[in-house]
């Protein structure tokens, strides 16, 4: 964990910490939500704004804050293309990670408008429902690493599971 504390324009405050093990399925929520928060947007909901805020990204100083932030790699793809209000898509992935930020993106998106072909006039309180299940009864497990010196050791346990980790495991890591 980092000691990286910040308010926010609604003076909420935050604390930023290092990702050691799950940056791949908060980035997949991440993602599911920002499908999701697209179509309370185009249903002309008020949730959009509320949840873009609330579970996406925050403004300090007017600027925008994502409340994820990846690696090196793909972190401004995920900003300017899969996070942004813009939903500007045709920008082309350059790099595999990119490209699977952008097939989990589409994924959800053809999930989304292949259930309100389904549901119809039903879409919105499913997406309502849906909503709900994913804010409220999602669970994740946090373990603050006291020391820094411990997460490479905390990292190989969790993920060693019977096979060795290679050499580019550790080193991304």
């Amino acid at each position: 964990a980092t000691d990286d504390r910040f308010s926010d324009d609604n003076g909420d405050e935050f604390t930023q910490y290092d990702i050691v093990d799950g940056q791949q399925r908060l980035t997949t929520i991440s993602i599911l939500m920002i499908e999701m928060i697209r179509q309370f947007k185009m249903l002309g909901s008020k949730n959009a704004a509320a949840l873009r805020s609330r579970y996406i990204a925050t403004t300090k100083d007017g600027v925008p804050m994502p409340k994820l932030k990846l690696n090196r790699d793909t972190n401004d793809y995920y900003r300017k293309c899969i996070i942004s209000v813009e939903d500007d898509i045709s920008v082309v992935p350059k790099i595999f990670s990119e490209q699977r930020l952008h097939e989990a993106q589409q994924f959800f998106r053809e999930r989304f408008e292949s259930k309100k072909t389904e549901l119809g006039d039903e879409f919105p309180e499913w997406l309502d429902e849906t909503r709900a299940k994913v804010v409220s009864q999602m669970k994740l497990t946090v373990y603050l690493v006291p020391k820094e010196s411990d997460v490479g050791v905390i990292f190989e346990v969790m993920n060693n599971r019977g096979k060795p980790l290679t050499e580019m495991e550790k080193v991304k890591n």
